[in-house]
């Protein structure tokens, strides 16, 4: 049984099909199921947001040419300490600039050179949520469980299934049992690199951008 691309025929029903046989575990199958979906979703909601919003990005007395080119390259938001003098304080946020205008340190500067690349992270990180899952399925199970479980033998008894089992060695088992922690291994790799790929691109604030949003809203 070879490795087979995910992406061909792709459709929802096939990725939330439930399997004749299953072969994993309910963390297994939220990770590749559950974290696909809400991945897919991010990528609806951002894809109409920021390329079907012509407003995604505004840029004061600008033209089309300078609004794409903070767009694309990126630029920051003009400081709280700035507005009162600028009489922005209604669009704050929302004003492009390319240097540190205040005089806090440039690090606390916040970026938008991210936006461009959130769709392409994104399509990233739903393919590693469907890594373990395709190396598990088309390539490392080799359809085991299935054999044992045949449809026959639980027709006729348990002992046909005891059978089946006793027709497998012990070194098969162990195997099969390696493969299976290693795809979780897989799953559990595939997380953290979303996260540090996240943190990454949005300048390590991403990690902590949970607390940081509640602080926000309750102050």
């Amino acid at each position: 049984m070879g490795l087979t691309n995910p992406w061909t025929s792709l459709s929802l029903k096939k990725v939330f099909k439930k399997d004749d046989v299953v072969v994993d575990d309910y963390i297994f199958r939220m990770h590749h199921q559950l974290n696909f979906l809400v991945i897919i979703l991010g990528i609806l909601f951002i894809f109409a947001e920021n390329y079907l919003d012509g407003n995604s990005i505004v840029c004061r007395n600008a033209d089309n040419f300078a609004t794409k080119f903070c767009w694309l390259h990126g630029s920051g938001y003009i400081g709280e300490t700035l507005l009162p003098n600028l009489d922005l304080s209604s669009v704050a946020g929302n004003q492009c600039r390319m240097t540190s205008l205040d005089s806090k340190s440039k690090k606390n500067d916040r970026f938008t050179a991210y936006y461009v690349w959130l769709p392409f992270l994104l399509l990233i990180a739903m393919g590693l949520s469907k890594l373990g899952r395709t190396l598990w399925k088309n390539l490392l199970e080799q359809g085991l469980l299935e054999k044992v479980l045949d449809k026959n033998n639980i027709e006729k008894s348990s002992i046909k299934i005891v059978e089946s089992m006793n027709k497998i060695s012990a070194r098969q088992y162990i195997k099969y049992s390696l493969f299976y922690i290693f795809c979780e291994g897989i799953n559990l790799l595939s997380v953290l690199m979303t996260f540090f790929m996240f943190n990454f691109v949005f300048r390590s604030k991403y990690l902590n951008y949970g607390s940081a949003f509640i602080n926000y809203i309750v102050r």
